[in-house]
């Protein structure tokens, strides 16, 4: 039977990728984009944010955390 992980460690989880991923997105990206309307400027910045956290961050965090999801 699968184990069931808790969701305040998904939770924890995924703003632990978040953090670092949105800041980032904030010192390199949002400079190029800062001329455009802010509602354009978040379309853009979630756009490249959700597929990082989608298919790289959380495949990563959830692989190196297993252990403790599991616990």
């Amino acid at each position: 039977m699968q184990q069931r992980t808790d969701v305040w460690k998904l939770a924890l989880l995924s703003w632990l990728g978040l953090w670092p991923t949105v800041t980032a997105m904030m010192l390199l990206v949002r400079p190029q984009i800062e001329g455009l309307p802010v509602a354009l400027q978040t379309l853009l910045m979630t756009g490249l944010i959700v597929p990082l956290m989608t298919w790289v961050h959380m495949p990563l965090l959830t692989r190196v955390f297993r252990g403790w999801l599991r616990s």
